[in-house]
């Protein structure tokens, strides 16, 4: 029975501030499923859920506003970060831009102190109570458990999930990279 497609994923960017050796966009055979679309190509209409992504897609602000500035307000908009780079004025951006859900993966040996910053940047913001949170840590990092969840459990707002490394694939999403990263590229 074949899936039905409800979810976008677009890369606008390989670029990163971080080099993962378990990146997903490392595996060739995840690679090779990136399908290349100009921006103005992209019909964000026929998705429910649209996944911006990257690399860091925060690297590249003016491509990022643009994109979002291409997507009606009525969907699911799911930013995919490291959040290395987010601070109540981005928090602010996005939430501004249509962004209801930000998905961040923790990448650090330190989680509870990085979760710790990012809730002190997300409760400083007027963005606070209007995305929803979701740490991504890797399941080998199940000794925080007990203390991330509970620091999680505060608020409907945040959630904590963990993942399995090369797990990477979803049956019900397309996944494109845009051609160039260039703002002008489209115009």
């Amino acid at each position: 029975m074949k899936t039905e497609i409800d979810t976008l994923r677009l890369l606008i960017t390989l670029e990163c501030n971080l080099h993962c050796k378990y990146c997903c966009n490392n595996i060739p055979e995840i690679k090779e499923k990136f399908k290349p679309i100009h921006l103005n190509d992209v019909n964000f209409r026929i998705y429910e859920n649209i996944c911006i992504s990257g690399g860091e897609p925060l690297l590249n602000i003016p491509l990022l506003k643009k994109v979002l500035g291409k997507i009606s307000y009525n969907r699911n908009v799911i930013l995919y970060t490291n959040g290395k780079l987010l601070t109540r004025y981005i928090f602010e951006m996005l939430e501004g831009h249509g962004v209801n859900n930000i998905s961040i993966g923790l990448h650090t040996t330190s989680p509870i102190n990085f979760v710790e910053h990012i809730l002190s940047e997300y409760k400083e913001s007027r963005a606070d109570g209007r995305i929803r949170l979701r740490f991504n840590l890797n399941e080998e990092y199940k000794k925080y458990n007990g203390y991330l969840e509970k620091k999680l459990s505060d608020s409907h707002y945040y959630s904590l999930k963990y993942w399995k490394m090369n797990d990477c694939e979803r049956d019900n999403e397309d996944i494109f990279i845009l051609k160039g990263t260039n703002i002008e590229d489209d115009e």
